[in-house]
């Protein structure tokens, strides 16, 4: 069988695996904090270590839905990852 990313051939019982892990797959869409309501945005924060995410997701709130709570909360996530708290 034929992989619907690369065009590469694969036996019928690798072809899943294969496109699960195809380099050619297209990649998954970036998750926007501003798709989410206040609660699960805070929550995802406080989940996160990765400070560019962080950083990220501060810019496009502040510019777009700007939730003072949500703000508030990627703030406070960015100073402890600074080690400032």
């Amino acid at each position: 069988m034929k992989c619907r990313y690369c065009g590469d051939v694969y036996s019928e019982n690798v072809i899943d695996l294969h496109e699960g892990r195809c380099p050619e797959r297209p990649k998954e869409k970036e998750l926007k904090i501003s798709d989410l309501n206040a609660e699960p945005a805070i929550e995802l924060a406080n989940k996160t270590d990765d400070i560019d995410k962080i950083i990220a997701w501060l810019a496009e709130e502040s510019q777009g839905k700007d939730r003072k709570t949500v703000i508030d909360a990627l703030e406070t996530k960015m100073k402890e990852l600074e080690g400032e708290e």
